[in-house]
Parts: C-alpha cells; structure tokens; sequence
C-alpha cells in the first residue's frame, strides 16, 4: 500500500492559498492538508468555516487534482464557546471531504470544561462520520497543556474513551514544546494505539535560532521513526507540515519572518522533503 503523505498549505504563508494548491499539485503531491491555525496561517476568518466555503473549496481542490484528508483548524477545546466555534469548523472539514480535523486540547486548568465540550463534540463527530485528532502543540510552558508528552497524550485518551477523538502526533513540537528536552522518537510509541495522523516537520539551528528544514535534516531522527512506521501495517497517515514563515528564538518562542519564504525554496524544502519520506517509508535508505 502506497503511503498517504499530505502536503500542508502552512509552508505558503505569504501566499495566496491558490498560490498553495497550484504548487503543491506541480510538485506532484496528491494529497494536500488545508492549515488554518491562529498566528501561522492568516487571511481565514471565522466566518469562512462554513459547509458553503468548504464546497468552493472542494471545488477548488478537485481542479488541481488534490485530495484531502485532515483539516488542520486549531482552537483551545477548553473555551467557554469551544463546542459551537469547533462544530462549525467539522460543518468546513465535512463539506471539504476531509475526514480528521485537527486541534489543540487545552490547559490543565481547563480540564473540567474541557471534557464536557470534547464530549459533545465527540457525540457530534460520530454523527457526520468524523475524527477529531487532538495535537500536542508546539509551544507553551512545561507540562500546562493537556498533551504535553506521548504517555499525557494516551493518558487523556483513556479518559475521553472515544473512538472519535484521537490523536495528530506532531514530532517537531514535542522537540519545540519541551524546549528541546523530549526526544520525539523515544516519545510517540505510547500513543501509537491512539493516533491517526502524524504531522512530520523538522528545524535546525541557525544563528537566529531554530529555524524549519527539510525532513530529515535537522534534529529529529527521522530515518528511525520512518523506519518504524513503515512496519506498520496499515501505514498511518501523514502531512509535511512546514511552517517556513516561522523561526523559534533562543527560549524556542515564535517569531514571524519580516518577508515570506521565496517559491523556489519553499519548492526545494518540500520537494526534498517528500522524497526523504517517500523513500524511507517505501524501505529505501534516503
């Protein structure tokens, strides 16, 4: 079985997302993942997660000849609106032909809320035939996010007990998160029972601080964790998910780029990226 590995729109911020489309589509990807999280993918409106915007973009998408298979929409699930503001983004994902979207969970502080809206929304979910894929974000402080390790992560899914909410394990934020203390290949293997997505992003270090590469050549072993994954039967799921218009300081804090990343080299980036993960996936050595 071929491996499903999506492209995410997030490397093209600074670009119209028809810019997006079109070059993920030259680059020969099938499969596009659409991000649209809060200070790293702008020019997305609340109003715009609707089931009328998603059919124009399903649209869209089948002209490029992409397809989609996790809608990455991130919000604190913790919220005192956190239901109604999430159901609309499942009435986008529906309506895109997505069947995961993707989200933070919240605080601990939150917890309380928390489980009673991701309880309702886990009820809604199986209703539209989705899978709300939880993610460890990328950056924050300690152990104050709900997801904040693999074991946190398998932990909550015990206690939510839904087949309908499961986990997105992003392997750079792990390393961004713990300000570079967890090692994500020896981190994910307890939530493996629990995922169905995997984000795939690496970074190196540069005189301004961390900045986002090419899979495979920054600090992440990723020739081990692909390693492992292509023995897994089936294959999960996975997106390149590059956000190249970000760089992390010294404390692994966020910081935009004054100018966006030039085609050519978000081109190159993700090209190579592709192929890193193509082939290792496939037992090749890259």
């Amino acid at each position: 079985m071929e491996p499903v590995i999506a492209i995410s729109t997030v490397a093209y911020e600074g670009y119209p997302l028809e810019t997006a489309l079109a070059e993920i589509s030259r680059l020969g990807g099938e499969y596009v993942e659409l991000g649209f999280v809060a200070g790293v993918s702008e020019g997305f409106t609340e109003d715009d997660f609707s089931s009328t915007y998603g059919g124009k973009l399903k649209e869209k998408l089948t002209r490029f000849g992409l397809k989609t298979v996790a809608l990455a929409a991130h919000m604190d699930l913790g919220g005192q609106d956190a239901v109604t503001a999430f159901a609309r983004r499942m009435e986008f994902a529906k309506a895109v032909g997505a069947k995961i979207v993707h989200t933070k969970a919240s605080d601990r502080s939150n917890k309380t809320r928390f489980l009673c809206n991701i309880e309702a929304l886990a009820e809604l979910a199986e209703s539209m035939d989705l899978i709300i894929a939880l993610e460890n974000p990328g950056h924050g402080f300690g152990e104050n996010n709900l997801i904040h390790s693999g074991v946190s992560g398998a932990s909550l899914m015990k206690e939510i007990g839904s087949d309908f909410v499961r986990l997105n394990y992003d392997f750079g934020n792990a390393y961004s998160y713990s300000k570079g203390v967890i090692r994500p290949e020896e981190d994910f293997e307890p939530i493996l029972p629990y995922a169905v997505h995997f984000h795939l992003k690496d970074m190196t270090f540069s005189d301004t601080g961390l900045v986002f590469t090419e899979i495979g050549k920054g600090v992440i072993d990723y020739r081990k964790i692909l390693r492992f994954m292509s023995r897994q039967t089936p294959l999960p799921l996975f997106a390149i998910e590059l956000p190249l218009m970000l760089i992390r300081d010294a404390g692994f804090n966020p910081q935009r780029r004054q100018t966006p990343v030039t085609l050519p080299e978000i081109r190159k980036i993700l090209k190579n990226s592709l192929n890193y993960v193509e082939k290792m996936l496939n037992g090749r050595d890259a």
